[in-house]
């Protein structure tokens, strides 16, 4: 993810502009950018902004603001090991077929998916996807209750699909996400190869705080019997998956004091995968992103 703020001219944003504000005589005449979260840690993502501003439509002045995700293939070739081809579970421009097919926009799923204002091929190898933009309104504090409704939409998702005759079979989906991924999970945490960094990392007591002591540890658990439950996810049912379910990915969005929305952001793992792996990867992530 880059430090760098973008700039921006009124060429980039009239089109964008122009579709939220759905007026093709509306035009930009001041904007703001602001950097968000999201992305850290992954070279696919160029930075997230909040861009907001007003526009002219023909004498009357409106407020806007969009969201501007920057992706692209990284250039270090470790990235582009992960990130150049449809099947690689990190593919770069898989968030933005996602958008162009329009696959998540009429499914009848209470699960809320910004929309899209525009996807702008830049130089070779960058993309910009303007999105809807959410105030989360999120005071922080996240009951059981919510992570119960939130559950039940990651049901609601995949049961959606899983009902279809036939799943989308777009070559950019992802497949094999945890399959891909568990590799390079097994070879970065714990030092997985080397018996006394492994014994070393275990017993810190950082990482036993955050995940548990080695008897009461999933991750730890999960690693020593990968293969078997990778095989067990492979006979299940298959259906879409977020891929990246977690609290981090997903905003609480007042629309009064008695209603809220759930809005789910960063799709770009999405892909064919077996039933119950969001659930499962948002049931972690309880723990991780605390409360």
């Amino acid at each position: 993810m880059s430090d760098t703020v973008p700039s921006l001219s009124k060429d980039d944003l009239i089109k964008p502009v122009q579709s939220l504000l759905q007026s093709v005589s509306a035009e930009p005449i001041d904007w703001q950018i602001k950097a968000l979260t999201g992305g850290a840690g992954n070279a696919v993502s160029m930075g997230v902004y909040l861009v907001s501003g007003t526009a002219n439509d023909n004498g009357q002045m409106l407020d806007w603001k969009l969201v501007l995700k920057m992706i692209c293939l990284p250039d270090d070739e470790g990235w582009k090991a992960t990130a150049s081809y449809p099947h690689q579970f990190n593919y770069w421009r898989r968030e933005a077929y996602l958008l162009e097919t329009g696959l998540l926009e009429q499914i009848p799923v209470s699960l809320i998916i910004p929309k899209s204002y525009g996807i702008v091929p830049k130089a070779d190898n960058i993309v910009w996807l303007w999105l809807e933009y959410f105030d989360s309104q999120d005071d922080g504090f996240w009951d059981l209750e919510r992570y119960a409704h939130i559950a039940n939409l990651s049901g609601q998702l995949a049961g959606y699909f899983l009902q279809q005759e036939k799943l989308p079979d777009y070559e950019w989906l992802n497949r094999d996400f945890f399959r891909q991924w568990s590799p390079s999970l097994s070879s970065s945490v714990a030092y997985w190869h080397d018996l006394e960094q492994r014994a070393a990392f275990w017993n810190n007591p950082y990482i036993q705080e955050l995940l548990g002591d080695i008897e009461n540890n999933a991750l730890y658990q999960f690693l020593q019997l990968e293969n078997e439950i990778l095989e067990k996810l492979d006979e299940m049912p298959k259906t879409i998956c977020h891929g990246d379910f977690y609290r981090s990915n997903l905003m609480a969005h007042k629309i009064d004091e008695a209603t809220e929305e759930i809005i789910s952001i960063d799709w770009a793992y999405i892909g064919i995968g077996s039933i119950g792996e969001d659930l499962g990867s948002f049931s972690k992530s309880r723990k991780c992103f605390k409360s």
